[in-house]
């Protein structure tokens, strides 16, 4: 929600400044309302669009399934073949995507974070 309502502000000023005539709390509004809308249609994602927002940013994904756990594990290789991680998303039963709650992870991890709409669901086939 925090991702909506800083983009639903920054609409909200540009319309602001270019119509001076809009009231600003009936626009800002009706941009988290828009914006709430296309999120909704965006919610799902399959592992592949995860992997390559990794690759993306020099990691790779590896998805880690196991007594009723799901984990997606960030790694990256150094320059001698040594895998070093990075950090990981935990998974919840409904499929939604959160960051590790120790806060463990790298820039690059962040950077792949930030990219993922918010409400996300991982679509796991």
């Amino acid at each position: 929600m925090k991702k909506i309502m800083k983009k639903a502000h920054q609409m909200a000023r540009g319309l602001k400044a270019k119509y001076p005539e809009v009231d600003y709390r009936t626009q800002l509004g009706l941009c988290i309302s828009y914006l709430t809308e296309k999120n909704k249609e965006e919610e799902d994602m399959k592992f592949e669009e995860l992997q390559k927002l990794a690759k993306e940013n020099g990691l790779e994904a590896k998805l880690w399934q196991k007594y009723g756990i799901t984990k997606i594990y960030f790694n990256s290789y150094t320059g001698s073949g040594h895998r070093r991680s990075e950090g990981q998303f935990d998974i919840l039963e409904d499929g939604t995507i959160e960051v590790n709650k120790r806060g463990d992870y790298t820039k690059n991890v962040k950077n792949v974070w930030l990219a993922i709409p918010e409400g996300a669901k991982l679509e796991i086939a």
